[in-house]
């Protein structure tokens, strides 16, 4: 939890979920008698999707009001910040927008980067809070002289991919108390402590879809081909939306080996499959770069990098660009390089920064 400046005078607000995770990090940062206020935001628009408003949905009043029993629990203010507006913006619309261009967005990218990190920090150090606290399996170094974003302890549970975009800024002002942690750690320190929601369940992937019912969720859609590489028709599909690179179940096709989609053309509606090779590409163009180091410091060098969430990291040549883009060269040839999923580059344990993959670069 080791940050710059911080102190037991320091002023903290924790984002709390309603989870075991965020509770057990406001339980951590209240021992160590910096003053601590919870605040969680509302970020699911459930006046526009009033049926997937369950206990399972993201901030649903179920989540809310855990949240202010374990704050209650600690003795510290707990507040209700409504950021719907800005969640619809910053990430269900363009999650929406990105899936019917044959992308494959990566929503928790999209709410670290765009509302977590920048509109609630903003706010909360407009407010005069000296850090913003969550509960991510991840860790801030501030021994050297800029502080580093590194994984979680904890490989299992280890967080830091989704968090390539918090910027430089957000790093010198974040504490991630749980970094150290395992997820069997954290349950205990609930348990001990008579935290309610010790034994609550994970989170959702996507947390505003939690019936995972993506093609519903989405709506718009029309049947279309599924065909080859020469353009045959293997099938049909009930939205190619529903669809993502490197996919190899649910496609409804019959065929003598395995069969993947190679690419998703939405102007004619088609998706399109191929053999497991055809997946292979050399490096990826990116876009939306962000860096938490120096440019001069990652051009030229190489790095490691990770292309989707459990990918293994690969080594890889990266070429800074100008205007948030980049180009990737993998040592070895990688599987399924995704638009629109983010690429994470490493030294290590540190995080150097990520961006949006544009597309792949054939082998």
């Amino acid at each position: 939890m080791t940050s710059n400046g911080f102190s037991g005078r320091s002023r903290v607000a924790i984002a709390m979920s309603g989870g075991v995770d965020s509770a057990v990090a406001a339980l951590l940062l209240a021992r160590s008698n910096c003053s601590v206020v919870g605040v969680t935001l509302k970020l699911w628009c459930s006046e526009d999707f009033p049926e997937r408003e369950t206990e399972k949905a993201c901030c649903s009043r179920e989540a809310i009001d855990d949240a202010a029993s374990v704050a209650a629990r600690l003795r510290i203010p707990h507040h209700v910040w409504d950021f719907s507006e800005e969640f619809k913006r910053e990430v269900i619309d363009p999650f929406r927008s990105e899936y019917f261009l044959g992308r494959t967005p990566n929503p928790c990218v999209d709410c670290n980067r765009h509302v977590r990190f920048q509109l609630l920090f903003d706010k909360l150090r407009q407010a005069g809070f000296d850090y913003l606290a969550t509960g991510h399996y991840a860790r801030i170094d501030c021994t050297g002289s800029r502080a580093r974003l590194l994984q979680g302890a904890d490989p299992k549970k280890d967080q830091s991919y989704v968090l390539w975009g918090m910027g430089r800024e957000a790093l010198d002002h974040t504490l991630f108390p749980l970094g150290s942690l395992t997820k069997a750690d954290v349950r205990r320190i609930a348990r001990e402590n008579g935290i309610s929601v010790a034994d609550k369940e994970e989170s959702q992937d996507i947390c505003f879809i939690p019936d995972h019912d993506l093609g519903s969720f989405l709506g718009g859609e029309k049947e279309g081909d599924v065909v080859g590489r020469g353009g045959e028709k293997l099938g049909t599909h009930r939205g190619a939306a529903r669809y993502t690179v490197g996919q190899r179940r649910g496609l409804g096709v019959s065929a003598e080996e395995p069969l993947y989609v190679t690419a998703i053309n939405m102007e004619q509606n088609e998706v399109q499959l191929g053999k497991k090779e055809e997946l292979l590409a050399s490096g990826a163009l990116m876009e939306q770069v962000s860096l938490l180091i120096p440019e001069d410091e990652i051009t030229g060098a190489q790095v490691e990098i990770k292309i989707r969430y459990k990918h293994q990291p690969c080594p890889a040549d990266i070429t800074i660009e100008g205007d948030g883009r980049a180009t990737v060269r993998f040592q070895t040839p990688q599987s399924a390089v995704t638009p629109g999923q983010s690429a994470v580059f490493y030294r290590g344990e540190e995080v150097l920064g990520g961006g949006v993959i544009d597309r792949s670069v054939g082998v």
